[in-house]
């Protein structure tokens, strides 16, 4: 099964709610979003998103991204990676995710005149464990 998702950029963010027990939402194997990691003050809802959407087998997310200084902080956008490894169903302390950083790479920034932070492709490998 495929789902693809609008970007969210510009919608009005108190206008999203998280699923709800009563929905029954399908399960995925993997899992790509890229681009969406400086939008920092939803990476929580993100992560419970992974959570309900990823197969329990072991689902995969795959997350790639460059830093935009002009929406987010780096540090901010990086911490999603602490974020994540932190997460925890309530009631188990156990980690949910494992999450690998994988080799970035370098490619031409998508305009002309753009710091070359802007092509430095970082990529995350988030696993439900």
């Amino acid at each position: 099964e495929l789902l693809l998702m609008d970007s969210i950029c510009g919608t009005n963010t108190e206008t999203l709610s998280p699923p709800t027990a009563s929905i029954s939402l399908p399960k995925f194997d993997v899992i790509c979003a890229t681009d969406c990691l400086f939008i920092t003050w939803l990476h929580e809802h993100l992560i419970a998103a992974l959570e309900e959407l990823l197969n329990e087998d072991h689902g995969v997310a795959i997350f790639a991204f460059a830093i935009h200084a002009a929406y987010s902080k780096a540090k901010d956008v990086w911490a999603f990676v602490d974020k994540v490894k932190a997460y925890h169903r309530q009631g188990d302390s156990s980690p949910v995710f494992d999450v690998e950083t994988l080799p970035s790479v370098q490619l031409t920034p998508p305009k002309k005149g753009m710091p070359d932070e802007q092509g430095l492709v970082h990529t995350l490998r988030v696993t439900k464990l």
